[in-house]
């Protein structure tokens, strides 16, 4: 048996009511894969929102950087005076040893706290 023949606008008219629904279901699907796709981008593992906090902490880590940086440097300058500088070597002997040098004279006073006191200067 074989189909009865349509006019050819009729026919026309029934094809594309057939593929109206598939349009639409593509659209769907299009519009849905572009939403998932521009959430991923920005807030995804390597979104844009994952982006500006590794900027953030690239700053911060930076920054830690240059003030260790720098901290380096002055303790490379105190191994070096404590090296090569017999000042420094020397004060710090004073300071912490309580070393004296040689031909100074050491003097030990006993007594209570309010007797070190110093007086104050004379006023003129």
């Amino acid at each position: 048996m074989s189909k009865p023949s349509l006019d050819p606008q009729v026919e026309r008219l029934v094809v594309r009511k057939n593929r109206v629904p598939k349009r639409r279901a593509s659209r769907v699907v299009l519009v849905l894969v572009t939403v998932v796709l521009v959430g991923n981008a920005l807030v995804g593992e390597r979104g844009l929102v994952a982006m500006f906090r590794a900027k953030l902490e690239s700053r911060e880590l930076s920054a830690v950087i240059g003030e260790i940086r720098e901290e380096n440097a002055w303790l490379r300058e105190d191994v070096r005076a404590l090296r090569e500088d017999p000042r420094t070597i020397e004060d710090l002997a004073r300071l912490e040893l309580g070393l004296i040098r040689a031909g100074e004279q050491l003097f030990i006073v006993r007594g209570s706290p309010t007797s070190l006191t110093v007086p104050a200067p004379a006023t003129r």
